[in-house]
C-alpha cells in the first residue's frame, strides 16, 4: 500500500495549510522516539497538526524506561500541568529502537460522563421520588378498606362498652376474592355470630328469670300450705278431734310429697341442662313403651291406653331415661286430657340419618287438646294452659320440659300438634337418635 502522507506543518502565520482535514480528535498528541530520543512532537489543532507544547504532552513517556513500559499497553496519564487527562498507547516502530506514542485526550469524555452521571442522578432521584409518591398513594388506597374495618371495630367496641343488646356495626364488604374482601366477610360473620350469641343470652336470661319466678311461686305454694297447717296443729292441736288431726296430717303429707316431687323435677332438669351423661345400651323402645302402658293402665284402670308398634324399635339409648320420658308423656295425658279421654302410644322406626338409627314415639289422646298458639309454649317450664295455675287442674308444668330435655340428650326433639284422628286431642311426637 502507498505510504500515508505525514502531518503537514502549520504556516507560521497560524493559517491552516490547504488539504484534507485529518479525522483526529483535537488535542491528540503524537510522538516518535528513536533510541529514546523524541524526534517527532505534534498535536492536533482543529484539523491540522502543529508542534506540541509542554502542556500538550502526557506526563507518561518522559524516559526510555517509561517507553519500554508503555509498549504494547494502554495507560492513563495527565499533562505536565495536571489539567488535562490522556489515554496513552505506545507501539514499536519498523526500525530498531523506534517507538510511536499516541495520547488521546479524555477531558471531553470525562466531562460527558460526569454530565451523564449528574443527569442520571437527577433523573433517578425524580423517578425514585415519583415511585415513592405513587407507592404511597397505592398503599393508602389499599389500606383504606382496613381503615374502614378499624372504624367498624371501634364502633363494635363502643357498642360493647355501652352494653348494647346487639352489635349493629358491620364492616363494608371488600372486593370479592381479595384478602380485604375475605377479611371483611370473616369479621362480618364473626359479628353475626356474636349477635346470635347475644340474642341467645338474652333469651336464656329471660327464661332464667321466668324459671326462678315460677319456681319460687311453685315452691312457695306447698310451703305456705305446710306452714299454715303446722301452725294450726300447734295452736289447736289439743282441741282438735281425731278426724281433724288425721286430715291435717294427711294434708301435710300430701303437700310435702308434692314439694318433694317438685324439687326432684327441678333437680332432674338441672342435671339434664348440665349435659347429663347417659348410660347408653341397646334398648327396644317398643318394649319399654309396653311396660309404660301397662303401668299407666294400673294407675288408671278406667282409661283406655293402647300401644301401636310394628315389631322392635331398637337403638342405643338410656333405658331409664326412655322410660321416664314415656311415663311423663302418659302422666301428661292423665293430668290434662280429661277422665274420658283415651290415649295411644305409637312407636316406629324411621330411616337412618347419617348412619344413626332414629325412633319416633308419639303419644296421642282424644282429650281437650290445646289452642293452636299454645303448642310451642307448652314446652316452656312451669307453663300451664289454665290461668289459675292450680295443681288440682294441672301439674307443675315441668313434665314436657323434662321430656324435651331427655329427647335433646338423645339427639332428638319434641313437637306438639293436634291429634291426627280429628278428635281435637293432643299429639306429642318425640324423636330419639342413638
Amino acid at each position: 500500500a502507498p505510504p500515508r502522507p505525514g502531518p503537514r506543518p502549520a504556516p507560521r502565520n497560524g493559517t491552516p495549510p490547504p488539504g484534507p482535514r485529518r479525522d483526529v480528535p483535537v488535542g491528540t498528541w503524537v510522538g516518535l522516539y528513536v533510541d529514546g530520543a523524541r524526534v517527532l512532537d505534534q498535536v492536533s489543532r482543529s484539523g491540522y497538526m502543529a508542534r506540541a507544547g509542554a502542556d500538550d504532552r502526557p506526563d507518561a513517556a518522559r524516559t526510555a524506561r517509561d517507553l519500554d513500559r508503555l509498549v504494547g499497553h494502554v495507560r492513563d496519564g495527565a499533562s505536565s500541568d495536571g489539567e488535562h487527562r490522556f489515554r496513552v498507547a505506545a507501539k514499536a516502530g519498523n526500525g530498531a529502537g523506534d517507538v510511536v506514542v499516541v495520547a488521546v485526550p479524555t477531558d471531553d469524555v470525562e466531562a460527558t460522563l460526569s454530565r451523564l452521571l449528574r443527569i442520571e442522578l437527577v433523573v433517578g432521584s425524580i423517578a425514585a421520588l415519583a415511585v415513592l409518591l405513587l407507592s404511597w398513594v397505592i398503599v393508602r388506597a389499599g389500606l383504606r378498606p382496613l381503615d374502614r374495618i378499624a372504624a367498624a371495630a371501634a364502633d363494635v367496641v363502643a357498642d360493647g362498652d355501652g352494653r348494647a343488646d346487639e352489635l349493629g356495626a358491620r364492616v363494608p364488604p371488600g372486593a370479592p376474592g381479595t384478602e380485604v374482601g375475605r377479611l371483611s366477610g370473616a369479621i362480618n360473620e364473626m359479628l353475626d355470630r356474636i349477635d346470635a350469641e347475644l340474642a341467645a343470652r338474652r333469651r336464656t336470661e329471660a327464661q332464667l328469670r321466668r324459671f326462678v319466678a315460677d319456681a319460687s311461686h311453685e315452691l312457695r305454694t306447698p310451703l305456705t300450705s305446710i306452714l299454715g297447717y303446722a301452725e294450726l296443729a300447734r295452736a289447736r292441736g289439743a282441741d282438735m278431734s281425731a278426724d281433724e288431726l288425721a286430715e291435717t296430717l294427711a294434708t301435710l303429707e300430701r303437700e310435702t310429697q308434692h314439694l318433694g316431687g317438685l324439687v326432684g323435677q327441678l333437680l332432674l332438669l338441672a342435671r339434664l341442662d348440665e349435659d347429663l351423661v347417659l348410660e347408653r345400651a341397646p334398648v327396644d323402645v317398643a318394649k319399654v313403651a309396653r311396660h309404660a302402658v301397662d303401668a299407666a293402665r294400673v294407675v288408671e284402670p278406667g282409661r283406655v291406653v293402647t300401644l301401636d308398634a310394628d315389631g322392635a324399635a331398637t337403638l342405643d339409648a338410656d333405658p331409664v331415661r326412655v322410660r321416664q320420658l314415656l311415663d311423663n308423656l302418659l302422666a301428661n295425658v292423665r293430668t290434662h286430657a280429661g277422665d274420658a279421654a283415651s290415649a295411644t302410644v305409637h312407636v316406629r322406626t324411621l330411616e337412618p340419618e347419617e348412619g344413626r338409627r332414629v325412633v319416633e314415639v308419639c303419644v296421642a289422646d282424644t282429650g281437650r287438646g290445646l289452642p293452636d298458639g299454645d303448642h310451642d309454649r307448652a314446652l316452656e317450664r312451669f307453663w300451664r294452659a289454665d290461668a289459675a295455675r292450680g295443681t288440682e287442674t294441672g301439674g307443675a308444668g315441668l313434665g314436657l320440659s323434662i321430656v324435651e330435655a331427655i329427647a335433646a340428650a338423645h339427639g332428638g326433639s319434641v313437637s306438639l300438634s293436634p291429634a291426627a284422628d280429628g278428635s281435637g286431642g293432643l299429639a306429642v311426637t318425640v324423636t330419639l337418635r342413638d
